[in-house]
C-alpha cells in the first residue's frame, strides 16, 4: 500500500525524533565507559578567586534564600564574593540587599532598569575575581556547585565556561512536576552534549566563567533577552571551549502556571531563532563540531517539525471523527463494538516506532534522574511532561516563529 504524503513526513519524524535518542545513548555510554577508566580524584590545590553576580528585578520572595544558598556554600570565604545587582526593582529586593552589606563578602549595586545583561555589564566592570559566576535571583546554589566547577576548569584549562545542572526548586503542582522531568532529562541530554562540544547554553541559574573571557570577547548582550544562548554561541565562535559540570546543581523557581509557563519558552524559543539566525554561519562549520553539526541542526529540524506534527495529529482527529460518522450511519452504532479475533491481531510499524521512541524518551529522563540524585520511582511527573510536550509545546514554538518572523520583542519578565 503506496504511503501518503501525511505518513511519509510523521515517519520522517519518527525516524529522526528515535535517531537523536539513540544517538545520545550510544553517545553518553562510550563517555561513561571511558569514564569508568579512570580512578584519579582530582583534588584542588590552589583555591582560585570567584564572585557569583546576582541580577534583580522585583526579587522579594526569593532573594534571600539565593543569597543564603551563595554564602552556604562550600568554598573559602576569602577566595569567595557575592555581587548583587538590582536593576530598578519596585518591590522590596533593594532593602534585602543591603540588609547583607554588614558581610565583608557582599557588595551590592544598584542601577536604573535597563535590562538584565546591563545589569550583569556593570557587575563584571566592578569584579576582577579569576572566575566569575551568574546565579539568578530565583535560583538556590547546592554546596558543592562552585567546588565541582571549579574542579571541572583545573582538569580542563582550556574550557572559558562551564555550565551546571539546574533543576527544579520544591515542585508543588503538576506544571512544575512536568517540567522536573524535563529539566532532569536535559541533565543527561547537556551532558552528552558537552562531551561533542555541542552545548549552545550557558544558562542563567548558574553559569561559571573565567574572567578574561570578557576581555576576549565582550561582555553581555541583550541579545533578543536570551544573553545565555548568545554569550555562548560567541565564545564558541571565537574558537573556546564550553563544558558542562553535572554533579554541579542548582534549583531554580518554575512557573507554576501554564500561562506562565507559556511566556517563559515563547522567550527562549523566540530568542533561540533569533540568535541562531544571527549566528547562523555556525550551522555546519567544521571548525565548531557537535555545535555546527548535530546540536543546531537537529534543535532547528526539531522546532520546524513541530507544527508538521500539530497539523497531522488534527488531520487524523477529523479523519477519524469523519470515518467514525460514516460508520455509524450505515451500520448503527453496535458497529462500534470490536470482534476480538486473535488470527487478525495487528500491530502496526507506526505503533512499535512509537513506543520504541516513548520508551528511549523515558529511559532519557531516568538516566537523567540518576544524574540529579533524584528518586527513580516516580512515573506521574515523566507523564506530565509528555503530556505538556504533546499539547502545549506546539503552540509555543508556533507562536516564537511568529514573533521570530515579526521580530516582535519578547520580555525579560
Amino acid at each position: 500500500m503506496a504511503l501518503g504524503v501525511a505518513d511519509i513526513i510523521f515517519y520522517s519524524i519518527l525516524f529522526f525524533s528515535l535517531y537523536v535518542q539513540v544517538f545520545l545513548l550510544i553517545t553518553y555510554i562510550e563517555g561513561k565507559s571511558s569514564k569508568l577508566k579512570s580512578t584519579e580524584k582530582n583534588k584542588i590545590s590552589v583555591y582560585p578567586t570567584a564572585a557569583v553576580l546576582v541580577p534583580c528585578w522585583n526579587e522579594e520572595a526569593t532573594v534571600q534564600g539565593t543569597i543564603e544558598s551563595i554564602l552556604a556554600m562550600n568554598y573559602p570565604k576569602d577566595k569567595l564574593s557575592v555581587v548583587l545587582i538590582d536593576d530598578g526593582s519596585k518591590d522590596n529586593t533593594l532593602e534585602i540587599m543591603r540588609s547583607y552589606e554588614s558581610n565583608a563578602q557582599v557588595k551590592v549595586l544598584s542601577q536604573k532598569n535597563q535590562g538584565k545583561h546591563v545589569a550583569l555589564n556593570f557587575a563584571i566592570e566592578n569584579t576582577h575575581t579569576d572566575f566569575i559566576a551568574t546565579l539568578d535571583a530565583d535560583s538556590f546554589i547546592d554546596s558543592e556547585a562552585l567546588m565541582n566547577v571549579v574542579s571541572v576548569f583545573d582538569e580542563n584549562p582550556e574550557l572559558q565556561s562551564v555550565a551546571s545542572s539546574i533543576l527544579i526548586h520544591k515542585p508543588k503542582n503538576l506544571v512544575q512536576f512536568a517540567q522536573k522531568a524535563e529539566y532532569e532529562m536535559s541533565v543527561y541530554v547537556k551532558d552528552v552534549l558537552a562531551r561533542i562540544g555541542g552545548l549552545h547554553v550557558t544558562p542563567g541559574p548558574f553559569s561559571v566563567f573565567r574572567r578574561d573571557i570578557f576581555d576576549k570577547v565582550g561582555m553581555y548582550k541583550k541579545a533578543h533577552n536570551t544573553e545565555d544562548i548568545e554569550i555562548a554561541l560567541r565564545i564558541q565562535k571565537a574558537g573556546y571551549k564550553i563544558g558542562y559540570c553535572s554533579n554541579s546543581y542548582v534549583y531554580t523557581v518554575s512557573p507554576d502556571t501554564i500561562l506562565k509557563l507559556f511566556k517563559q519558552r515563547i522567550r527562549w524559543t523566540y530568542g533561540f531563532f533569533k540568535n541562531l539566525n544571527d549566528y547562523r554561519g555556525m550551522i555546519f562549520n567544521k571548525n565548531y563540531s557537535g555545535l555546527a553539526f548535530f546540536t543546531l541542526p537537529a534543535s532547528i529540524v526539531a522546532l520546524t517539525i513541530i507544527p508538521f506534527v500539530l497539523a497531522f495529529v488534527f488531520y487524523n482527529i477529523g479523519v477519524s471523527a469523519a470515518n467514525l460518522y460514516i460508520k455509524v450511519s450505515a451500520a448503527g452504532i453496535d458497529s462500534l463494538i470490536p470482534a476480538f479475533d486473535s488470527f487478525n491481531l495487528y500491530i502496526s510499524t507506526k505503533t512499535i516506532i512509537l513506543v520504541l521512541l516513548y520508551l528511549s524518551v523515558l529511559g532519557a529522563v531516568m538516566i537523567g534522574r540518576h544524574m540529579s540524585r533524584e528518586k527513580l520511582n516516580s512515573w506521574k511527573d515523566i507523564l506530565l511532561m509528555i503530556l505538556v510536550s504533546a499539547t502545549v509545546a506546539p503552540v509555543w514554538v508556533i507562536k516564537s516563529m511568529v514573533d521570530a518572523a515579526r521580530s516582535h520583542q519578547s520580555e525579560w519578565k
